[in-house]
């Protein structure tokens, strides 16, 4: 590029300008050279709620058609009182649903036992996730939650993996599925979690969309 002297422009001056175009990259037609932005790839973070002594955590951002998919990755996972459950309600129609027409099933086992235990079922007021989380700071509970269509009328079924830090002191695997079945097919833009009993005494709450 010539300059005001007629010699050449050297460096970053010899480039288009700089202003407004952070984390973009240079291109060429053959004659010219532009910037672009850098296409993202694999998970788009979106959100993060860190939980201290909380009663509730509500995750509300970007729940739309943005995304087909999105993954809500819980880590550092306590509770404020030993072995309690661990549960989740989804928004819809503006509110979260708390009527009981929620359906789930959950498959928990720990390395203390060759079993694995089974529950949830019909008619529950929330979707229980985890069993006998525990309270102590060292020993966190860690899990995914993905969600798929939230913006697709229907049931919303939302399904999640983990590993547990029991609180009687083993560890353990855990995995399930759940969902609001009470007639609505209303479109889903929210998530509340909470502990049957006490608060949410760590945890961290990072949401991701999967680009498409």
């Amino acid at each position: 590029a010539p300059n005001g002297d007629g010699s050449s422009l050297t460096g970053i001056s010899s480039l288009p300008s700089q202003s407004g175009n952070q984390d973009k990259f240079l291109t060429t037609d053959g004659s010219s050279a532009s910037w672009y932005p850098v296409a993202p790839a694999g998970l788009i973070h979106l959100s993060t709620v860190i939980a201290s002594n909380s009663s509730t955590v509500d995750i509300e951002t970007t729940f739309n058609n943005t995304y087909n998919e999105y993954i809500l990755f819980i880590t550092l996972l306590t509770g404020s009182n030993a072995g309690r459950q661990f549960e989740l309600q989804t928004k819809q129609g503006g509110a979260y649903k708390t009527s009981s027409d929620y359906n789930s099933s959950l498959v928990q086992g720990v390395n203390a036992s060759s079993s694995q235990s089974t529950s949830g079922g019909t008619n529950l007021g929330s979707i229980p996730i985890i069993q006998n989380v525990s309270n102590v700071a060292r020993k966190q509970t860690n899990l995914q939650i993905n969600i798929s269509n939230p913006s697709v009328a229907g049931l919303k079924i939302v399904r999640w993996s983990g590993g547990l830090a029991h609180h009687d002191g083993h560890t353990g695997h855990f995995q399930g599925a759940g969902g609001f079945d009470g007639g609505s097919t209303l479109t889903l833009t929210g998530l509340r979690f909470f502990f049957d009993s006490g608060n949410i005494a760590t945890g961290r709450f990072r949401l991701y969309g999967v680009k498409q």
